[in-house]
């Protein structure tokens, strides 16, 4: 088994203890390969910096199904931004070759 296989497995193996509420140092995991402890400490810490990804968000601002819908957007879009003209498309063309 390679060095990455091995250190693959031990990775796995401290990721299920610590789902089931263990918490095991690298050093207790690695007890028959202590060449693998320092990566796997690292690894270790690497995977823990990700643990705020998998906390629930409390903030509902930025939550997206808090997000107005389709429907609701349309009912509040500025209509400000809507031109109206009596041009027909005739007299467009004929005023662009004029400009």
């Amino acid at each position: 088994m390679s060095m990455e296989d091995k250190l693959g497995e031990l990775l796995l193996d401290w990721d299920k203890r610590r789902q089931q509420g263990e918490e095991v140092s690298a050093d207790t995991i690695c007890e028959d390969c202590p060449e693998l402890v320092p990566t796997l400490r690292r690894h270790i810490a690497e995977l823990k910096a990700t643990d705020w990804m998998f906390e629930p968000d409390d903030d509902e601002d930025d939550d997206f199904l808090s997000l107005p819908d389709f429907q609701t957007a349309l009912i509040h879009r500025d209509d400000t931004a809507e031109i109206s003209t009596s041009l027909s498309f005739d007299e467009f063309l004929t005023f662009r070759t004029v400009v």
